[in-house]
């Protein structure tokens, strides 16, 4: 999210977002209409594309933003069936990321767990290999291995490299509520990941 909160920002350094434009204010509390998602979900009578259940989703994420997708099927209260990214979904993607920006001239889709697009995602493939001006598509994924062969051959890769023991006992405890003792230990199994 960082990412696309950078891309929209109207006054950047070369590092960080400046805060202070309409852009930052609007993407801290994730209401940019131009800050587009996509994540898998579980289809139902009444959900049968993410934003039907996006609330939910940008609620988890707020609580979490170091949630999986376990705990995002958890959340749904629906055991037992695996989320994917379908076909309906997937026209929604096209369509969106065809529309013009609201608010300026650039526009960011996240596509959250990726390895949950199944041979739908090939509807995607054009979109990717030529998205509109100003257009970025970010895939943010675990597995890359589980994605999609055409639809990798598309992107250009970059791995986040793992944490350090000491940041993720930080975040342990600042974000989680863990003692230092309790957070240092689990951290020092965690191979650099919150959510080990």
């Amino acid at each position: 999210y960082a990412t696309a909160r950078y891309l929209l920002c109207e006054n950047p350094s070369a590092t960080d977002i400046c805060g202070d434009c309409n852009n930052c204010h609007k993407s801290a509390h994730f209401s940019h209409p131009d800050i587009l998602f996509s994540f898998p979900f579980i289809k139902s009578g009444d959900v049968n594309q993410c934003l039907d259940c996006i609330n939910q989703w940008l609620d988890a994420v707020r609580q979490n933003p170091y949630l999986n997708v376990f705990e995002w099927v958890n959340k749904l209260d629906t055991p037992g069936k695996i989320p994917n990214i379908n076909v309906t979904e997937c026209l929604r993607i096209v369509k969106d990321l065809s529309m013009r920006p609201f608010l300026g001239d650039k526009k960011v889709m996240i596509i959250w767990m990726p390895e949950y697009l199944s041979k739908e995602g090939n509807r995607l493939l054009k979109i990717i290999e030529e998205p509109p001006e100003n257009t970025y598509i970010l895939f943010v994924a675990e597995d890359k291995e589980r994605i999609l062969g055409t639809i990798i051959s598309r992107c250009q890769t970059f791995r986040v490299a793992p944490m350090s023991s000491t940041d993720v006992a930080d975040i342990l405890q600042q974000e989680f509520g863990k003692d230092r003792d309790s957070a240092e230990l689990v951290a020092g199994m965690s191979n650099g990941s919150v959510m080990e």
